[in-house]
């Protein structure tokens, strides 16, 4: 979505948060209504980051890089080193630096 709307240059303000409320369906939007419930004139107040931030608080998996370690640490090569090494890296994106560390590169790689 952030993608979609730097592509179109919605910017951060009000106007790209409107645009990403008009997505919303399901659990989201029912959390849309309760968080924006009594707050008059909200897209002037919000900037982009911090409804993207207060959606993925309220929707993250708590467990999603404890997961994504242990997935990680089972990974090993079934394919070629080109296959092997791009799951890596992608696991390695989807974790961050903060949670990756040398230590359990240098595991899953020996």
């Amino acid at each position: 979505m952030r993608q979609y709307l730097d592509t179109v240059g919605l910017g951060t303000d009000g106007k790209a948060c409107r645009v990403l409320v008009s997505y919303l369906k399901g659990d989201a939007l029912i959390w849309w209504r309760s968080f924006s419930s009594g707050k008059r004139n909200i897209f002037d107040q919000l900037a982009l980051d911090e409804l993207v931030d207060a959606l993925e608080e309220q929707f993250r998996d708590i467990d999603r890089d404890l997961k994504l370690r242990d997935k990680l640490l089972k990974l090993h090569q079934t394919g070629s080193v080109q296959q092997f090494v791009t799951q890596f890296k992608q696991l390695q994106l989807e974790l961050g630096q903060q949670a990756f560390g040398d230590e359990l590169a240098l595991h899953v790689f020996v």
